[in-house]
């Protein structure tokens, strides 16, 4: 089953500079993959604790990113900080692999009306246990961009 989106919008955007940058986001660090990047926009930049940096993908959807966590972990909640520009209708899965090339299995998926800054939350009525998660966007006005992805 997939679980609901609360879609939120951050009061202070200069808040984006204070995400938490410790032990508490699981993918702080963690070795990431790409469909694609551009530039310097690397999947590293999408969970390195900086609002400031984006991950870009360079293209529109489809287009995913993928977190290596580095051992099999309960997932409760998982935030991904948009970078969009312009707003619009938006189309997301996750989904995590057990091991490195193994099967991909749906735990979620988000839909609705997004914009540079939203955050949106996810949290899975029944936590996937993941090694690997991949966040997947289908649908986007613009190109594939995440300024932060917190797991926990």
């Amino acid at each position: 089953a997939f679980t609901s989106l609360i879609n939120r919008y951050l009061d202070d955007p200069a808040s984006l500079a204070d995400l938490p940058a410790d032990g508490d986001n699981l993918a702080f660090g963690r070795p990431a993959t790409a469909s694609s990047s551009i530039g310097d926009a690397t999947p590293d930049r999408a969970i390195d604790g900086d609002g400031d940096t984006v991950w870009n993908a360079g293209a529109g959807p489809v287009a995913w990113i993928e977190i290596d966590l580095g051992a099999a972990t309960e997932i409760h909640e998982i935030r991904l900080t948009v970078s969009q520009d312009p707003a619009g209708l938006t189309d997301h899965v996750l989904s995590c692999r057990d091991e490195p090339g193994g099967s991909l299995k749906g735990f979620a998926a988000t839909a609705g009306t997004t914009a540079d800054l939203a955050v949106l939350t996810i949290e899975p009525t029944a936590p996937p246990t993941c090694r690997l998660l991949r966040i997947e966007t289908r649908v986007s006005p613009s190109w594939v961009a995440w300024r932060e992805i917190e797991v926990r």
